[in-house]
């Protein structure tokens, strides 16, 4: 993996646009990302439920853009915009570009709270509505545009062969994936992938 010119990539896409952005395999781990934390999502997946939903949410997402080998933009369980794009070799899916937006600036955000405290009567509601009031929001066709962009970074991405790099070593490679997945609980297995 190239992974000094993905991070460019992830960093000059996050630069242009204030937006959340990851490479992630098709098991659902995070190879690269830039990410500026946003603090809703960070807060609601300290709780199972939560962090169940939104993998659920996302892992049908991903399968939508695995079979239509195409964009998938969507709206998550908690509210979010969030967009998903495949890259692509050997006509496989090999991994996805993953998005996370923000709301749009029409839609109300009481619906974010409200679903947030349906699934748990833990979370404090005013340290919620601080994170929810936190959220980037923009408009539908800024949405829409930034997440028409995942496509044209997937082809690049697919015809510069960045996910593939023979010449790493297994060291590296590890070092890599620990550095990008450090908030995460990582097993042997993960390590083995």
């Amino acid at each position: 993996m190239n992974l000094p010119e993905l991070q460019e990539i992830l960093e000059n896409f996050h630069i242009i646009t204030n937006l959340d952005i990851a490479i992630i395999d098709k098991d659902f781990r995070v190879l690269v990302r830039r990410h500026s934390g946003m603090e809703f999502c960070t807060y609601i997946h300290k709780n199972p439920k939560c962090l169940e939903k939104c993998i659920a949410s996302d892992n049908i997402q991903m399968r939508s853009a695995n079979e239509s080998r195409g964009l998938v933009k969507y709206i998550c369980p908690f509210g979010i915009y969030e967009a998903i794009a495949p890259i692509v070799k050997n006509a496989e899916v090999v991994a996805y570009i993953f998005l996370s937006m923000g709301i749009a600036k029409d839609d109300a955000e009481d619906v974010t709270l409200t679903t947030a405290l349906d699934y748990s009567a833990d979370f404090d509601e005013s340290t919620l509505s601080k994170y929810i009031n936190r959220i980037p929001h923009y408009s539908r066709e800024k949405l829409d545009a930034c997440a028409e962009l995942l496509p044209v970074i997937a082809g690049y991405i697919q015809s510069k062969n960045l996910l593939y790099d023979t010449e790493q070593s297994l060291g590296q490679m590890i070092k890599d994936y620990v550095k990008n997945n450090i908030d995460k609980k990582i097993t042997l297995s993960d390590l083995s992938y």
